[in-house]
């Protein structure tokens, strides 16, 4: 019909909108859960590095051996270190170097650690015990379970050269201690060595790594990493994935440290006598650690490496729990290698 119009119906494509709800959502579920981890991480690790310091035990002056106060600052020259020396009895063998474990301070054993400083002392080594950072009477605002602690160890070092005029230091670590100790020791330039390739502070120190005769470690871990993994289990959050992975890396940005301390690869390659001690069952650290680390550096080192495995459960308790079995396993390995 002539004049008449057809009406045409225009129907705009439709819209993604639910794929669009959906895909924001989940962007913002993600965002959120990284939000919480990132906070959850930073906070319990925090709480972590900070925990208020053991105290010092009051021990009886007559328990102890005759000492004399060691007060000195770490590597960074800012952190005051508290100690004891204790001098050994005849003949000078060695200084001992005590490198307690988070969380703990010089008297690693309480009231008992005397009887394991009389004990070196009387087989002539002298002894240096003391608090690391954040630690018995050490100043420093929090601990980092090895990662700036190892600085406090080769502080430590230079003062038991101060002390003691030695040439020979004996490291025993334990816990988180075994890590700094480690650290300690890799962080060493080696006998002719460039010192102009190392850090100011470390090139200045008046020994190389071949001060360190030896090591002994009480419950060591493969990693600095896995004390820190151990501290999170304790907590039914951060026992949960990801925190166990994550703690550890805020630790080691708090300690601005260059990257993980691997124990284990740094004892494996170290041409010195070592001495293990741990616990058949360990309650603290993951299981199957300490064999792990056990049976690597016996393969590598098999004419360097002692072993003590004490019966039953426990985490850096075995003078404590067969102290018989113990001092005779460090004396086998004293007597081999520092006769």
């Amino acid at each position: 019909m002539a004049g008449s119009q057809s009406l045409i119906h225009y129907k705009p494509p439709r819209r993604k909108t639910h794929l669009a709800f959906w895909l924001a959502a989940i962007l913002t579920l993600v965002a959120l859960g990284l939000a919480f981890v990132v906070a959850v991480t930073f906070q319990e690790a925090n709480r972590l590095m900070r925990l208020p310091p053991a105290p010092l035990e009051a021990v009886s002056g007559n328990v102890l051996p005759a000492y004399q106060l060691a007060g000195f600052r770490s590597l960074d020259d800012r952190t005051p270190l508290s100690g004891w020396y204790f001098p050994a009895k005849g003949s000078r063998r060695a200084v001992v170097i005590l490198v307690h474990d988070q969380g703990r301070n010089r008297l690693q054993f309480g009231y008992d650690t005397a009887y394991l400083f009389q004990d070196l002392v009387d087989a002539g080594f002298s002894v240096l015990a003391f608090d690391l950072r954040h630690s018995g009477d050490s100043g420093g605002p929090f601990s980092t379970f090895g990662y700036g602690e190892w600085r406090d160890v080769l502080a430590a070092m230079a003062q038991a050269v101060r002390l003691s005029g030695t040439d020979s230091i004996l490291l025993y670590g334990f816990g988180s201690g075994g890590s700094a100790c480690a650290a300690a020791y890799d962080a060493l330039p080696p006998p002719g060595a460039r010192r102009g390739d190392y850090p100011a502070e470390i090139a200045a120190l008046p020994f190389n790594r071949s001060i360190v005769r030896g090591m002994i470690l009480d419950s060591p871990g493969l990693t600095a990493d896995d004390a820190i993994r151990a501290a999170a289990r304790q907590k039914p959050l951060t026992a949960a994935f990801p925190f166990p992975d994550t703690l550890p890396l805020a630790i080691r940005l708090s300690a601005q440290a260059g990257g993980v301390i691997r124990t284990a690869a740094i004892l494996s390659r170290m041409d010195r006598p070592l001495h293990l001690a741990y616990h058949e069952v360990d309650r603290y650290l993951a299981q199957g650690l300490h064999e792990r680390l056990a049976a690597e550096r016996s393969r590598l080192q098999p004419g360097q490496t002692t072993i003590f495995a004490a019966e039953g459960e426990g985490y850096c308790e075995g003078f404590m729990t067969d102290r018989d079995g113990y001092l005779a396993a460090l004396h086998a390995y004293l007597d081999r290698y520092f006769p």
